[in-house]
């Protein structure tokens, strides 16, 4: 699906922006949220978000250029076009003839008596 990526509603009282700075390129694969243009007026810097994962796929506007609300930034291709992704199968297990070797631990010998919780500053009686 084609989606169109315009300039927001720019603040009140503010008639143009001039474009920053492009963080992706065309081609690029955008995520949906991530920031894809800066656009600067004379009150803030405004950072526009991608509406959708997808592809960059045209880039209609260049760093420096002056534009205005609902002008159209860019196009991102969403869907059409990606591949599904295939599942690897796992690889076989390839016996090698050999069992696996169990590790050998120490025993660890039980405590000479058993352990008692007391309350603080109460004596142990044997």
């Amino acid at each position: 699906m084609r989606i169109e990526v315009l300039v927001p509603n720019l603040p009140e009282s503010v008639s143009d922006a001039t474009l920053l700075d492009w963080h992706h390129q065309a081609g690029d694969t955008v995520t949906k949220d991530a920031s894809l243009i800066d656009l600067e007026t004379d009150k803030v810097v405004l950072e526009v978000p991608v509406p959708e994962t997808g592809i960059l796929r045209e880039v209609r506007r260049s760093k420096g250029d002056i534009v205005t609300s609902g002008d159209l930034l860019a196009v991102i291709e969403t869907g059409a076009g990606e591949q599904p992704v295939a599942t690897a199968e796992p690889a076989p297990v390839q016996d090698t003839g050999t069992a696996a070797t169990e590790v050998s631990r120490p025993a660890i010998p039980p405590p000479a008596s058993p352990a008692r919780a007391t309350p603080l500053n109460q004596p142990v009686s044997p």
